[in-house]
């Protein structure tokens, strides 16, 4: 899980924990002078500076000591996530109409925004990606953009670290369960292993297209075995141009081990993050929303952030999202490989 989702998941809830103490205060300087004679739920000092500001305010901590662990490479705050999805369901009974127009709509804008983060990790730390979520039928709609560089590590199956029920996890990492319709997860040291959610009834459900969808509409928690998934050095896969799931089916991911000779590589390209300086002026490269993107920058410009086109909800549309952008094509002629580059 990158850095970047524990980053915007703190910021996210630091800047709402700072637009209720901040509103909160405005309230205060014209308060009613018979507020106490008031409902309970107009007596926001009471409410919202007692209750809800203590609450934001524990999590805020919380999140804000994930992130530095996860800064630090430290694996315990791989097991974050979900705290903020707590006090998002008990700010429901909390409305914020108490709150100028334009201050509402920022509370419920942040509000999503650190639920996002804080789900994804959740959500990946606990192993609750079903089989297909991340691949065939990744909804861009609902988790943002599926961006991609054009080239990423090779991984392959370790059979030497193969887990049976009741046996601890010696070694950190992604493992795959030996079992059908099951997706992988991340596990941890000292761990007993756990159960993988099985899908058990695909949809049959034809979209307004006509296309078929082929998400899981039951699935059930079963016992089963784990292969460690381990990284190959010094080789790597180049993004196909149509992308690994052009038709977005699942046989796509039935079938890779088949298809993949013919993407791996040795050649690492030159690759930057959104944020830092662009090593080399250039043609970059990323691949989001089934094609490749490309855009051209110089030297020293920052790497771009990609801006989601496709979530669909007024609040989430223009989320930026960190991604890896990968060098095809330098002005100066240079080589776009690492070992070649120096």
């Amino acid at each position: 899980m990158s850095v970047e989702y524990y980053r915007k998941r703190y910021e996210a809830w630091r800047a709402l924990v700072e637009l209720c103490e901040y509103q909160v205060a405005e309230w205060a300087k014209s308060m009613p002078l018979d507020i106490r004679r008031r409902p309970l739920y107009e007596q926001i000092d009471a409410v919202w500076g007692g209750r809800v500001l203590p609450n934001i305010r524990g999590t805020l901590k919380s999140v804000h000591y994930d992130f530095l662990q996860r800064q630090q490479n430290d694996p315990n705050a791989l097991h974050s996530g979900g705290n903020i999805s707590s006090d998002r369901r008990g700010l429901i009974d909390y409305f914020p109409n108490w709150m100028p127009d334009v201050a509402q709509k920022q509370y419920q804008k942040l509000l999503w925004r650190a639920g996002f983060y804080d789900d994804l990790i959740k959500d990946t730390s606990t192993g609750y990606w079903y089989e297909g979520s991340l691949t065939y039928y990744y909804e861009e709609s609902l988790y943002g953009p599926l961006a991609l560089p054009m080239q990423l590590p090779l991984y392959e199956l370790d059979h030497s670290v193969y887990l049976r029920e009741g046996d601890p996890v010696t070694i950190d990492g992604l493992y795959l369960p030996d079992l059908l319709d099951a997706g992988a997860r991340l596990m941890y040291l000292r761990e007993n292993i756990p159960d993988a959610w099985q899908g058990r009834v695909r949809t049959q459900y034809v979209n307004d297209v006509g296309q078929q969808e082929y998400y899981w509409e039951e699935g059930a928690w079963t016992k089963t075995n784990w292969i460690r998934i381990r990284r190959v050095k010094n080789r790597f896969i180049n993004v196909p141009l149509e992308g690994f799931f052009p038709r977005g089916t699942p046989e796509e991911l039935y079938n890779w081990p088949q298809r993949q000779q013919q993407y791996i590589t040795e050649q690492q390209r030159i690759s930057a993050s959104s944020g830092e300086p662009c090593p080399h002026g250039g043609e970059w490269s990323i691949f989001v929303e089934d094609k490749p993107v490309t855009v051209t920058l110089e030297q020293g410009e920052l790497m771009p952030e990609w801006e989601d086109r496709t979530m669909e909800e007024e609040h989430k549309q223009g989320e930026k999202f960190h991604v890896l952008w990968s060098l095809m094509a330098r002005h100066d002629g240079g080589p776009v490989w690492v070992s070649e580059a120096g």
